[in-house]
């Protein structure tokens, strides 16, 4: 049952075990989840009404380029929340691509982002944007391009996943190389290189990442890609879970309950588990016999 942890890697968003991401909008960082909130109290909408005069006012007398970036890119958002003006997804994207043709990085997402959620029509013209973004210096649509190689195709492709997060990789961004370090660990036999692996999560652990902590400890602890060493794993496994990783804490209860590195103690291996559980662990989930898939639940 140990080995399978591997495959428990990368879940949750936002963290260096994020590679299995459940939502493609989560998954680019392209910002339009943000768009998605409801417009709040009249306080708010007063705000945001005043907010959206003066984008109004950027746009129309402002002549500096980004200047006028950024009133296009308020009225993006304006227009994607349905701030005021009524939610326009259409009109968001144009104000978007506007700012984008600027130079706005930033926007430049938002319009790919927007694109996708538009609905299956618009998919294709979300994967051009994307694969430009990508093409570019955008390590976060590079990330983007890998996982859809992994999962937006039939068969995943991923040789050209690991193109795509070595791209992101070799721009720096932190998420491409746990990424990469996953599929390198539990791809295909063909692709898969432990010491490569390894030395990838070492470098984003470098960083102070606790995620990447984890993982190491298990590369140790199951003698993957470094001579097995179960007492420097359980220290690992310690030192993740006391800087808050999630799956350090669901590594250390495994190893404090069947006693790997040192005594067991069931007791405080079950309460590492309801810990990481009520974080949406889906292993912890499971073996505390809760719905794996509903974070948070019996807080």
């Amino acid at each position: 049952m140990r080995p399978s942890m591997f495959l428990e890697w990368m879940r949750a968003p936002d963290r260096c075990d994020d590679f299995i991401e459940p939502d493609l909008g989560a998954t680019h960082q392209l910002e339009f989840a943000t768009l998605q909130r409801p417009v709040g109290n009249l306080i708010l909408r007063r705000t945001e009404r005043a907010l959206i005069e003066v984008c109004h006012a950027r746009l129309s007398h402002c002549p500096m380029p980004d200047c006028r970036s950024a009133g296009d890119r308020c009225l993006g958002v304006g227009y994607g929340l349905g701030m005021i003006l009524g939610k326009d997804l259409n009109r968001a994207r144009r104000h978007f691509d506007a700012a984008a043709r600027r130079g706005d990085a930033w926007s430049a997402r938002q319009a790919a982002a927007v694109t996708w959620h538009m609905g299956s029509i618009e998919r294709a013209v979300f994967y051009q944007r994307l694969e430009a973004l990508a093409n570019g210096t955008d390590p976060v649509a590079a990330r983007a391009r890998g996982r859809i190689a992994m999962e937006g195709v039939t068969p995943p492709d991923l040789v050209q996943a690991q193109i795509w997060y070595d791209k992101a990789a070799r721009m720096g961004d932190l998420l491409g190389i746990c990424a990469q370090g996953a599929l390198l660990a539990t791809g295909p036999l063909r692709l898969r290189d432990d010491a490569r692996s390894l030395a990838l999560f070492v470098r984003v652990a470098d960083s102070g990442n606790s995620d990447a902590i984890a993982n190491i400890g298990l590369f140790y602890e199951l003698g993957r890609g470094v001579k097995s060493d179960v007492a420097l794993a359980k220290k690992l496994h310690v030192q993740a879970a006391e800087a808050g990783s999630v799956p350090g804490r669901r590594n250390l209860a495994i190893a404090l309950e069947h006693g790997v590195g040192g005594e067991s103690d069931p007791r405080r291996a079950l309460s590492l588990y309801w810990s990481a559980a009520m974080e949406g662990d889906i292993f912890s989930r499971e073996k505390l016999g809760l719905n794996p898939f509903a974070r948070g639940a019996g807080k």
